[in-house]
């Protein structure tokens, strides 16, 4: 994933919310995007606040691999309902 390693969503309760995801490239392969695996977006609910005392509700976390299997840096995007 390009970009920011942390990005944050600050969501009002009871909105709908779809994961925005994420971009990927690489200079050998090129445009990695298609390959990102998404993983806690299927879980967020937005019916309750973040309860008091935690900081975010979710995490989602992104992960991929370029055609040589390296491993890029996982992005996390951390998910607070207002």
């Amino acid at each position: 994933p390009s970009g920011e390693a942390v990005m944050i969503d600050t969501i009002t309760v009871g909105s709908a919310w779809s994961d925005p995801g994420v971009t990927a490239f690489d200079h050998v392969d090129g445009d990695l995007t298609a390959l990102v695996q998404a993983f806690g977006a299927a879980s967020v609910d937005t019916s309750r606040p973040t309860p008091t005392g935690q900081q975010f509700s979710y995490i989602i976390e992104y992960a991929l691999r370029d055609f040589s299997g390296n491993a890029a840096q996982p992005a996390k995007r951390l998910i607070r309902l207002a």
